[in-house]
C-alpha cells in the first residue's frame, strides 16, 4: 500500500489489454497516451506512457519507453523520473512534492526525438470533506431476491470556482489457509502447502518452519468511473449527500471489518472538463471503437510537431476521510452472509486488488 497517494489515473484504461510488444514509432501514427498526477500528498508519483496500436484502435495498448520523463514546477524545481516498469515512470520517495499554489508540467522526450509537454496545471488547496457516512440499502432483483449493500456518501465544503474529483476505495481483511492445500496423488490427495504458508509436509505431517506471508491480506473495492463535481458550486458552498461508492454485503467484507476511504481531489477546470467528459461517456455507454479517453480533450501536446496525444497530466490538492463499518452496522432483521468453504490457497492469489500490507489508516 506504500505510495497509495500516487493516484495514477488508471480507471479509464483498466479494461484495456496491455501487452508488451515491439513498437517502432517511426513506422506508426498510433497515438501516445499519457496518464499522470501530482498531489500535495507524499510521493512517489507515477506517470504511465502507452500507445494505441493505431489511431482509434484501443483493443490493446503498448508500453512506451522514453529517453526522459520530467516533472517540473514554475519555481524551478524538477525531477527526472525513473522507469520502474516498461512505460511506467516514478519519482523518488523523497523527490519532488506537490505544493499548493505552484503549477506543474510534464515533459516527455521519446526515442524518436519527439517532445511532448503538458500545459501547466496549478495545484489548488484541497477542499474539506465535512462528513463521510454509509446507508444500508436493499433492492429487489428480477428473480425476486433481495440484494443488500452499503452506499457511501460525503458532505463537502466547496469554495467558489472549486472543482472536485472523488475517489472511493473500501478495504477489508480476509484470511486463507494455504498450509492446507492438497494435490492429486494417485487415487487420493496429499498435503502440498504453499511455500508462503510457512509450512512444509515432511515425514507424513505438516511442520511449521516460518511465518505465513500469504494467509492474511487486504483486498479492496474500487470506484469504476470518475465522479466529478458540477461546475456550478451550490449557493451555500456545500455539497450534501454525494454518493461516492458502494460496498456489497458479502461474507468477506464483514469477516472482520471494512475501511471506507474517500479521497477528494481539488482540481483545475482543465482536469475537471477532462474527467467530466470521461464520466459522461461512461454513463452514456461508449462506442466500442471510440472509448471515452479518445473523446476527452488532453492537456498534453506534441511540442515539435502535430501528433495528437490522449490522456492527462494534472495536479491536485487532496483531502482524505476514512470510516469503518462491521457486522454491528447490519440491521438486525438482515441475516449475516453465509461463510464460504475455507480457502486453501494464497490470499494474494485468491483475491484481486489485494495486498499483504494493511492500508494506511487501518486499525
Amino acid at each position: 500500500m506504500k505510495g497509495l497517494t500516487i493516484f495514477v489515473s488508471v480507471l479509464i484504461f483498466a479494461n484495456s489489454c496491455v501487452e508488451r510488444a515491439d513498437f517502432d514509432p517511426k513506422k506508426s501514427d498510433a497515438q501516445l497516451v499519457v496518464e499522470g498526477l501530482i498531489t500535495d500528498e507524499p510521493g512517489p508519483y507515477t506517470v504511465k506512457l502507452t500507445r494505441s496500436r493505431k489511431p482509434l484502435d484501443f483493443s490493446g495498448t503498448i508500453p512506451v519507453s522514453a529517453i526522459r520523463v520530467t516533472i517540473s514546477d514554475d519555481n524551478g524545481t524538477s525531477e527526472v523520473l525513473t522507469e520502474v516498469l516498461p512505460g511506467t515512470y516514478q519519482t523518488s520517495a523523497n523527490g519532488i512534492r506537490g505544493i499548493v499554489g505552484r503549477s506543474y508540467t510534464l515533459k516527455v522526450e521519446t526515442r524518436d526525438g519527439k517532445i511532448y509537454e503538458s500545459i501547466p496545471d496549478k495545484l489548488s488547496k484541497n477542499g474539506g470533506i465535512d462528513n463521510l457516512y454509509t446507508t444500508f440499502i436493499s433492492s429487489r432483483q428480477d428473480n425476486g431476491s433481495l440484494k443488500y449493500s452499503f452506499s457511501a456518501y460525503v458532505d463537502a465544503t466547496a469554495p467558489r470556482d472549486t472543482y472536485f474529483r472523488w475517489k472511493f476505495n473500501a478495504y477489508y481483511r480476509v484470511l486463507t489457509f494455504p498450509e492446507l492445500r492438497t494435490v492429486q496423488a494417485g487415487e487420493g490427495r496429499i498435503p502440498a502447502p504453499q511455500p508462503c504458508s510457512g509450512f512444509i509436509f515432511s515425514a507424513g505431517q505438516l511442520i511449521q518452519v516460518g511465518p505465513c506471508t500469504c494467509c492474511s491480506c487486504w483486498p479492496k473495492f474500487v470506484d469504476t468511473s470518475p465522479l466529478i463535481s458540477t461546475s456550478q458550486v451550490p449557493a451555500n458552498g456545500k455539497y450534501i449527500g454525494i454518493n461516492v461508492g458502494s460496498i456489497p454485503l458479502d461474507y468477506w467484507a464483514f469477516f472482520d471489518k471494512t475501511m471506507v476511504e474517500v479521497k477528494q481531489l481539488t482540481i483545475s477546470q482543465t482536469a475537471s472538463n477532462f474527467w467530466k467528459t470521461v464520466e459522461d461517456q461512461k454513463k452514456g455507454g461508449t462506442s466500442l471503437f471510440q472509448p471515452a479517453i479518445g473523446q476527452a480533450i488532453s492537456n498534453v501536446f506534441h511540442k515539435n510537431g502535430n501528433d495528437q496525444v490522449l490522456g492527462l497530466f494534472y495536479a491536485a490538492g487532496v483531502s482524505v476521510k476514512q470510516i469503518f463499518i462491521d457486522k454491528s452496522n447490519i440491521p438486525q432483521d438482515v441475516p449475516n452472509p453465509v461463510a464460504p468453504p475455507p480457502i486453501n490457497e494464497s490470499c494474494i492469489l485468491s483475491f484481486t486488488n489485494s495486498s499483504n500490507e494493511p492500508p494506511v489508516g487501518w486499525r
